[in-house]
C-alpha cells in the first residue's frame, strides 16, 4: 500500500480524503505522523462517546427516567424470552398463559390511568388501534363507560409508585 492510499483510508470520513494527493507527497516520517494523529483522534472520538453514554446511563439510573419506548421495548425483549423458555419447561408455559390472560386486565388499568389524566375515550381508543368514529364506543364496550370507570379509579389506578396520585 502506497503512501497516498494509506493516507486516504485513515482521513476516509474526516473531509480531508481530497488532500490525500497532495499529503502524501510529504516525507515518510511526516505521513506516518499525520496517521497515528488521525488514529488517536479516532480513538479519543470513540472514549469520548462512551464517556457520553456512561453519563447518561447514570443519570437515567439517578432521576428514575426511562421513555417509554425504552420500557415497551424492554417488556417485549423480557416476553419473547419468556415465551422461548416456555417452549421447553410446562411450568413457564403455565405461566406465560397466565400472564396473557390478565393482559385485559393490565389495559383496563391502564385505561383507567388515561383516563385520570384526562384522556378522553375517542383518544385513548385511537391509541389502542381503532378508527375514530368508533373509538369512544369500542373503549366502553371493552372497559366500561366513564363513569363507571371514574367511579373506580382509585381502586384500580395509585399512579407511579411513591407519588401516591395520578402519574
Amino acid at each position: 500500500m502506497n503512501r497516498e492510499e494509506r493516507l486516504a483510508r485513515e482521513l476516509d470520513g474526516t473531509g480531508l480524503e481530497h488532500r490525500a494527493a497532495e499529503l502524501a507527497g510529504l516525507p515518510v516520517a511526516q505521513v506516518d505522523l499525520i496517521v497515528m494523529i488521525a488514529r488517536a483522534s479516532r480513538r479519543a472520538g470513540r472514549e469520548h462517546e462512551r464517556q457520553v453514554r456512561r453519563q447518561r446511563v447514570a443519570d437515567r439510573r439517578k432521576y428514575g427516567h426511562v421513555e417509554d419506548d425504552q420500557a415497551a421495548a424492554a417488556t417485549e425483549r423480557q416476553t419473547l424470552a419468556l415465551a422461548r423458555r416456555a417452549g421447553a419447561n410446562l411450568d413457564t408455559l403455565a405461566r406465560l398463559r397466565q400472564h396473557y390472560d390478565d393482559g385485559t386486565a393490565v389495559l383496563a388499568l391502564a385505561v383507567v390511568g388515561a383516563r385520570a389524566q384526562g384522556y378522553s375515550d375517542t383518544a385513548i381508543g385511537m391509541a389502542l388501534g381503532h378508527d375514530k368514529a368508533f373509538a369512544r364506543q369500542a373503549v366502553g364496550r371493552r372497559f366500561g363507560r366513564r363513569n363507571q370507570a371514574d367511579a373506580c379509579s382509585d381502586d384500580h389506578y395509585t399512579g407511579l409508585a411513591g407519588t401516591g396520585g395520578p402519574a
